[in-house]
């Protein structure tokens, strides 16, 4: 290690069974020496052009001049898109994985309810079929611009209530603090269903899928993945 931040191997469409090494340094990228499981040497190039540049994409671009021109082609098709869609939106990332170090403060009587009695995600204002209200969404009409764009906003409002919902009820049951309905069986088997959401342990037992003969090293992973996929 020389002080740099990563290093990545790359396999140009010119060239796909060779592999170029790349070094990420805090000055930018450039093109290295480095042969995998052969030797490591992340200073740059003295065989070849070094390919020197701040980004990824500048230097793959000196690199490869068919991912130069691929590149062009895809950010033309990008540009020629509504630009509703092409605006960046904001999710939250990990909200709940780190801890907060601000303190809680009740300022409002629903504060204090969810304080005292907290729901972990339930509204008992209303009852919401997620499943309902997506379907819903989906069948909103598309035919102009103005509708696309109510449609996409009602999916995002759908969607992050959903996810919000979907975060708190997983605190509630690594918490310990709902009931599963299945508590004879082992914990990581235990499925719950809260806020009309079905919640499981995406993890592998060895009786998981014993049934099966899937290769899929992974199969409750993947399945929880697919499960997601379906939403879209």
């Amino acid at each position: 290690m020389a002080g740099d931040l990563f290093y990545i191997t790359v396999r140009t469409l010119e060239n796909p069974s060779y592999e170029h090494g790349i070094t990420c340094s805090v000055n930018g990228f450039y093109k290295n020496d480095s042969s995998e499981r052969v030797s490591f040497q992340p200073l740059p190039s003295q065989k070849a052009n070094p390919c020197y540049s701040y980004t990824l994409a500048g230097c793959l671009n000196q690199l490869s001049p068919t991912f130069g021109k691929n590149l062009q082609t895809y950010l033309s098709s990008v540009l020629k898109c509504e630009p509703y869609f092409i605006s960046p939106i904001a999710h939250p990332v990990n909200p709940w994985l780190v801890k907060q170090e601000k303190q809680i403060k009740v300022s409002s009587s629903e504060g204090v309810s969810q304080t005292v009695t907290p729901t972990h995600g339930y509204d008992p204002k209303q009852n919401r079929d997620w499943n309902e209200e997506f379907q819903t969404v989906k069948a909103f009409n598309t035919d102009s611009y103005m509708n696309r764009v109510q449609k996409d906003r009602a999916y995002m409002k759908v969607y992050q209530d959903f996810t919000d919902a979907s975060i708190a009820g997983a605190q509630a049951i690594i918490e310990g603090k709902l009931t599963s309905l299945n508590p004879n069986e082992p914990v990581k088997q235990h499925v719950y269903v809260y806020n009309h959401i079905f919640f499981s342990y995406a993890v592998d037992t060895p009786t998981s899928y014993k049934d099966l003969t899937s290769t899929d090293q992974f199969p409750s992973f993947t399945q929880a993945n697919h499960d997601i996929k379906g939403l879209q």
